[in-house]
């Protein structure tokens, strides 16, 4: 499964770069059987990542494919953005709040702002080890650090040992970032384990609420997360566009436009 989501992964990252990619050419590029290559295609098609056509792949209906990236590359990506919806986030927590976060850049920059306030009585649950060892020196809140499968890249745990503690929790609030916002496609992310994490997290809130600047609309990634219709809130910056906004809205969605 990993050789096979890597692989996937770098078929969307040339698809992104070339617009086309062909059955031969990624056969030998990736050193496995053309029949491999073609269940590949038709598993990203089936996700709504390309279109096959003969002889390959294309990119499709114009949506950028998005492709995985360490934390420390994303924490330099879009921060006046992540910072800005994080401040709009934030007064949507209240006194004695159970709050899942989970280990996107957007969401550590609200723990930041938890952090620095006056709220009390929160419990804080997280896969992120670096968001809660900066909350749990703080007595007016409970942090629970969920188990699991740790990811380098992203510094969170992911796998069915999460996956099941999860399943024994339920906050009031889920606070998540994404990778892709789509109406067709959906909420999607870049790693198919986090994928499954993020799905679960939303399963086990109150409220859901989507923290994505503008760049990540119209984009998709490797793992369908759930449809937009699936979470109550998205939190995103002013360049996300009208139509979109409206879009999102039509689906039970309420837009949370953060402004500097």
């Amino acid at each position: 499964m990993k050789q096979m989501d890597e692989r996937q992964n770098s078929i969307l990252e040339l698809l992104n770069r070339e617009n086309k990619v062909y059955v031969p050419d990624l056969s030998e590029q990736f050193n496995v059987s053309e029949v491999t290559i073609r269940k590949d295609l038709k598993d990203l098609e089936d996700r709504g990542l390309l279109r096959r056509v003969h002889g390959g792949a294309e990119r499709v209906h114009d949506a950028r494919v998005a492709v995985e990236s360490t934390l420390g590359q994303l924490m330099l990506i879009h921060m006046n953005e992540k910072q800005t919806i994080a401040r709009a986030a934030f007064p949507l927590i209240e006194d004695g709040d159970a709050v899942l976060l989970d280990a996107s850049t957007t969401t550590r920059e609200l723990a930041r702002l938890i952090r620095a306030s006056d709220l009390s009585e929160l419990t804080i649950i997280t896969p992120a080890p670096e968001i809660a060892l900066d909350l749990c020196d703080n007595d007016r809140f409970q942090v629970i650090l969920i188990g699991g499968i740790l990811r380098p890249s992203l510094k969170t745990s992911m796998g069915p040992i999460a996956i099941d503690t999860l399943k024994g929790l339920h906050a009031d609030k889920a606070f998540i970032g994404v990778n892709g916002i789509d109406i067709a496609v959906g909420l999607t992310t870049q790693n198919l384990f986090e994928c499954e994490m993020k799905r679960r997290i939303i399963e086990s809130s109150t409220r859901s609420y989507v923290l994505a600047d503008a760049s990540k609309t119209n984009t998709v990634a490797l793992g369908v997360i759930c449809p937009v219709s699936a979470v109550d809130y998205i939190v995103t910056d002013e360049g996300v566009s009208e139509n979109l906004a409206g879009r999102l809205e039509e689906q039970g969605v309420e837009v949370i436009i953060a402004r500097n």
